[in-house]
């Protein structure tokens, strides 16, 4: 894989993750979204459930937590669902370009690589946790 080939989506395959890839390639990892999760945060000197709580406390939001990876990167995913949901996806924030609704319970998430990602969730869901992501790296990036 290339340097700067980054996962886009990460979601649940059974007990497992399936991550996707900003080239399109996917890979099934015998581990749990939370697991990746864990594992990318800790080598940043953090821990998910810090991730969690600072960002509900910092957007006064106690639903759907946004997960940050790094200060330094800024990567930041979105969960569509709550967390305890095996339907959850989380999609990487800076490498969402724009959201098409496809139906009441459907949307298109276009990523700057140029895949296109259904999310099973109203296009709503997926414009308020935008929101929510560009809330907190405000808040956490002072001007």
């Amino acid at each position: 894989m290339k340097k700067n080939n980054r996962v886009v989506c990460i979601s649940w395959k059974g007990k497992n993750a399936e991550l996707i890839y900003s080239d399109g390639s996917q890979i099934q990892i015998e581990e749990n979204p939370f697991a990746w999760f864990s594992k990318q945060i800790l080598v940043n000197g953090s821990t998910l459930q810090g991730r969690i709580d600072a960002f509900r406390r910092l957007i006064q939001a106690s639903q759907k937590p946004c997960i940050l990876i790094s200060e330094r990167s800024q990567d930041l995913y979105f969960p569509t669902k709550g967390l305890s949901n095996s339907h959850c996806q989380w999609y990487l924030y800076q490498e969402v370009i724009s959201v098409d609704k496809i139906n009441e319970s459907h949307t298109d998430i276009h990523t700057r690589s140029g895949q296109i990602l259904t999310a099973d969730v109203n296009i709503r869901t997926v414009q308020l946790q935008m929101k929510r992501c560009a809330e907190f790296l405000n808040a956490i990036n002072p001007v």
